[in-house]
């Protein structure tokens, strides 16, 4: 499973935190630039997660909508490990989810548990 992480600058502490949910690969846009709203989303990617203090309400929108189009999870939150972890803890992507195993992908990739973004509670949502 990949986690996109979208803007921020020093992120490793965001990518160990998503490792440690059972994420196996991480990658990093920095959202700075406009043409990041024309990239697509990867095919490989099971989650996107917006640092909203970090990008502009154009790119987070146009990632916002693509992410819905292909009904993968996504979160908005502050570039901070806690913040993240809260709001991964809230999505609650499997039933038996910790920081220590793999449980995070057990039913999510088996296609046993299907998640649309919308359906998500507790978390801060930029709203188009």
């Amino acid at each position: 499973m990949t986690a996109l992480i979208i803007g921020g600058d020093y992120i490793e502490m965001l990518k160990r935190e998503l490792l440690a949910h059972g994420l196996r690969r991480v990658e990093h846009w920095d959202g700075r630039q406009p043409r990041v709203t024309k990239r697509a989303i990867p095919v490989s990617a099971r989650l996107v997660v917006i640092l909203h203090d970090y990008v502009s309400h154009g790119v987070s929108n146009a990632l916002k909508q693509q992410a819905y189009r292909k009904d993968i999870p996504l979160v908005f939150c502050r570039s901070s490990t806690h913040d993240l972890r809260e709001k991964l803890r809230s999505l609650d992507l499997a039933e038996n989810s910790c920081r220590s195993c793999d449980a995070l992908g057990s039913g999510f990739m088996n296609g046993l548990t299907r998640w649309h973004p919308g359906n998500f509670t507790g978390m801060n949502r930029i709203h188009a």
